[in-house]
């Protein structure tokens, strides 16, 4: 259709990224989306949190990462369900670095609500891991970013400490 020339609408794109994302053809779906982008024409958020739910399901965290570049992109409003999507998959996958590096993607962007619980969230998935210094380094980006740490912080610290056995290691 668009080599032809076609001027093609929103719906006729639908039913293809339904079906890429219950084939769980996620990497099709997300240059689909791409081009859909591109055309000048704009997905809604519902869409995009399908396609975002799908792609955490079969771990293709990186056309996840990139369908929420393009929401924020295309100025989309409701970011919240596709954050929490990605974040909930992330934890659930044990993969703490791609949510501090998401984290940090998006922390300034107003439309996301990043709390203490997010930080908190890594640190804890660091010190479970027994990545010590990542959670410490991202115990200190949570302080320069002025998030205040609260006892659940420092309790997944102890308990990483205490299960490493880092009794007096200093954490300063």
């Amino acid at each position: 259709m668009n080599i032809s020339g076609c001027s093609v609408g929103l719906g006729v794109y639908v039913p293809i990224l339904k079906a890429y994302g219950k084939e769980h053809r996620t990497a099709e779906a997300t240059q689909l989306v791409m081009d859909i982008s591109n055309s000048g024409l704009q997905l809604d958020s519902g869409s995009y949190d399908t396609l975002i739910e799908a792609s955490m399901s079969c771990q293709d965290f990186q056309s996840a990462f990139t369908l929420f570049r393009d929401m924020r992109d295309t100025r989309v409003r409701d970011l919240k369900g596709s954050y929490l999507t990605i974040m909930t998959g992330l934890m659930e996958n044990h993969r703490p670095e791609l949510m501090a590096a998401y984290l940090d993607e998006v922390v300034e962007d107003p439309r996301v609500e990043v709390g203490t619980h997010d930080w908190n969230s890594i640190i804890h998935a660091f010190c479970k891991a027994g990545r010590l210094e990542d959670a410490r380094r991202t115990f200190r980006r949570m302080v320069f970013l002025q998030f205040e740490p609260n006892g659940q912080t420092y309790l997944s610290l102890i308990n990483g400490y205490v299960a490493a056995e880092k009794y007096f290691g200093g954490f300063s």
